[in-house]
């Protein structure tokens, strides 16, 4: 027996990276695998105490390319499962030779708001420590600029932290280290000072982020539960596949920022549209709907297979192959996040279940 294991540590990836991970997933399972999605800040500790529950004595990783923050901090993923893995046997794919493809990555768009919010948390911290600073002795002071570094962190993410915590240090240096209103320094502890200042606050804006991005998972995980939950609920007093069409279409209509349709057969070659019709496609997205179908594998908008229309196409499959097609297509002014296409393919699994169990009690 084994295992595919994702360990998401709430980092967004690009649009590449969850297409191949959604390959291999697909891969391990028809391989028969077992596909395994955790949610954790510390990927290495993750894998290692997975393994251990599981009874696991291989692990199987890729070689991470080495950046110069993976060199500084202790090298990539299988390094560290090297190092701390113990008992363990640990296997590096080592990709070198194969070229990497050129991808241009794709423009994230910066969240202005939230740097604005580190400008905004600096001043206010500045006109707080000034007024203070006749009654708190100058160590004191900093705490004031860290709470807003924590504040930003809480509220942001890790990069307006570490943009508070740079600007709270210049502001911290400008205005109460002598000489006042001027960056150089005279006495050389309050060069320390300021760098112990730069380093605490950095450290304490990174674990409020990380802190915040598991809260975030977590969050994630609950409703993804609650979903899960409520739809096998639905399906479980369907008895035949028009019940259970419609009770799935019932469900997934409550998202109002998508269109969502189940697609079959209809014998002739033809689809026919049992739930979230009447609709109209194209020829692209009908021979991406084909290609979807008969290679059992996604297909559309947001893959490499025919992405020219406007819907993904994802198959409801079971072990004798295909037993529905889901299409899902983005309203305007909206967009396929990778939390929502997650939470599709986890709720194609009961559906897949309840359609086989219809359709084994119509063979009956």
């Amino acid at each position: 027996p084994w295992s595919l294991v994702h360990v998401d540590n709430g980092r967004a990836g690009d649009e590449q990276s969850r297409l191949r991970l959604q390959s291999a997933q697909q891969l391990a399972e028809r391989l028969g695998g077992e596909v395994v999605l955790l949610r954790a800040g510390e990927v290495a500790k993750t894998l290692i105490q997975h393994a251990g529950e599981r009874r696991a004595s291989l692990l199987l990783v890729g070689q991470s390319r080495l950046t110069w923050r993976r060199r500084l901090f202790g090298g990539g993923l299988a390094a560290r499962l090297l190092r701390d893995a113990h008992g363990l046997e640990i296997n590096v794919l080592d990709n070198e030779q194969s070229p990497v493809p050129v991808t241009n990555r794709p423009e994230h768009s910066l969240v202005w708001f939230d740097y604005g919010l580190a400008l905004l948390a600096t001043l206010l911290a500045s006109a707080l420590a000034w007024g203070v600073s006749s009654v708190l002795a100058l160590p004191n002071i900093s705490l004031v600029f860290l709470a807003a570094v924590l504040l930003v962190a809480v509220r942001s993410s890790l990069g307006p932290a570490l943009a508070c915590a740079a600007l709270s240090f210049l502001a911290y240096d400008f205005l109460f280290i002598p000489p006042n209103f001027s960056f150089s320094i005279q006495r050389e502890e309050d060069v320390l000072t300021l760098l112990f200042f730069l380093l605490m606050a950095a450290l304490t804006g990174k674990l409020a982020a990380r802190q915040r991005r598991q809260l975030q998972a977590l969050r994630d995980t609950q409703h993804e539960t609650t979903e899960l939950l409520d739809l096998s609920r639905k399906l479980t007093a369907a008895t035949d596949r028009k019940a259970v069409v419609n009770a799935a279409g019932q469900h997934l209509s409550g998202w109002k920022e998508l269109d969502i349709c189940l697609l079959n057969r209809d014998g002739n070659g033809g689809w026919d549209v049992e739930s979230g019709g009447p609709l109209q496609f194209c020829e692209a997205e009908r021979a991406a709907a084909d290609w979807a179908w008969a290679h059992d594998q996604p297909a559309g908008k947001g893959t490499g297979t025919l992405p020219m229309g406007r819907w993904w196409w994802w198959p409801i499959s079971a072990e004798e192959g295909p037993l529905a097609l889901l299409g899902v297509c983005t309203r305007q002014g909206h967009s396929l996040t990778g939390q929502r296409r997650r939470l599709l393919m986890a709720l194609s699994q009961p559906l897949a279940q309840a359609l086989a169990r219809a359709r084994l009690a119509q063979d009956l």
